[in-house]
């Protein structure tokens, strides 16, 4: 779901379209200002205005729109009810200079290495702009 919001509501893998862009938009406006609890605000800022939203759970959905969709997941909540793993991690890899290769082989297989740090160089040129 995370990828299909990032691309406009179609979906990458069958290229069904799951969501109509005006939903997408809908769906991402309400994650920007409401989706992480009392905590929305502060992380909008601190990683540079990317939607996302959370479930008491653990589970976090992130969207950089045109670039990634993210879905992390940390079973440990902070006080707003939010996965502050998760929280962190996203957190980190939004900063330009963030050590990548230190973070990712933290967390992914290495196959998935490269393709991810390409993502997170899009993010930052696209953000920087």
């Amino acid at each position: 779901m995370a990828a299909s919001l990032a691309n406009g509501g179609l979906c990458p893998l069958s290229c069904d379209q799951v969501l109509s862009p005006a939903a997408t938009r809908s769906l991402l406006s309400v994650m920007q200002t409401a989706g992480l609890k009392h905590h929305s605000t502060a992380f909008h800022f601190k990683v540079h205005m990317v939607p996302a939203a959370s479930s008491s759970h653990g589970a976090l959905l992130a969207v950089v729109p045109g670039v990634l969709g993210l879905m992390a997941f940390s079973p440990e909540t902070d006080l707003c009810g939010n996965p502050w793993r998760a929280l962190h991690f996203c957190q980190t890899w939004s900063r330009p200079g963030a050590d990548m290769v230190y973070i990712c082989t933290l967390l992914l297989p290495l196959q998935l290495l490269a393709q991810l740090s390409h993502l997170i160089q899009l993010f930052h040129n696209k953000t920087s702009m």
